[in-house]
């Protein structure tokens, strides 16, 4: 874990205070995101700010960045894929609580507010990655996406109706 970059928070408390959470986490700490990718490069930066609205909702606002590799799907060398992320939570009690948030706010289930923050900005990457990872251009050398066919495969091939035919002119 990175020193200085905390695991649990208490979003309460956090949110009555107005206060900001501004720090980098190593992609090492988060297990399931290192998982699904080949490489990160250097570390994910986290900026986000806790409040409480006048619902009485506590609310985590800011922005999660950071560079993963991946394997590109069409020519599979690693391909760079920059991750950028603007998140807004509501923190809430139960599914209930979950129900009656805005549509902007995104909700986290933390009865008491203490969150795993390190897996919040893990879940929110995993999500942000793309199914599909690919480059806009792939640099395939064209004898390498051909496939030439044979003659002698193309005449061997039956027809499957074949027998039915023969069974035709009994």
């Amino acid at each position: 874990m990175s020193a200085g970059f905390p695991k649990r928070i208490d979003t309460h408390r956090l949110g009555d205070a107005g206060r900001e959470i501004i720090g980098e986490l190593p992609y090492s700490d988060c297990e399931r995101l290192a998982s699904l990718i080949e490489s990160g490069k250097g570390r994910i930066s986290v900026f986000l700010g806790f409040s409480k609205d006048d619902a009485g909702v506590w609310e985590v606002t800011g922005n999660i960045a950071g560079i993963v590799e991946m394997t590109c799907q069409r020519c599979l060398q690693p391909v760079e894929i920059p991750l950028e992320l603007e998140i807004s939570l509501g923190i809430v009690a139960n599914e209930n609580a979950a129900d009656s948030l805005s549509t902007h706010l995104d909700p986290v289930i933390a009865d008491d507010g203490v969150i795993d923050l390190v897996a919040l900005v893990e879940d929110e990457m995993i999500l942000a990655l793309p199914s599909i990872p690919k480059h806009g251009q792939c640099e395939l050398p064209i004898e390498q996406g051909l496939v030439e066919v044979g003659e002698d495969e193309k005449s061997e091939r039956e027809n499957p109706f074949a027998v039915l035919e023969s069974l035709k002119h009994k």
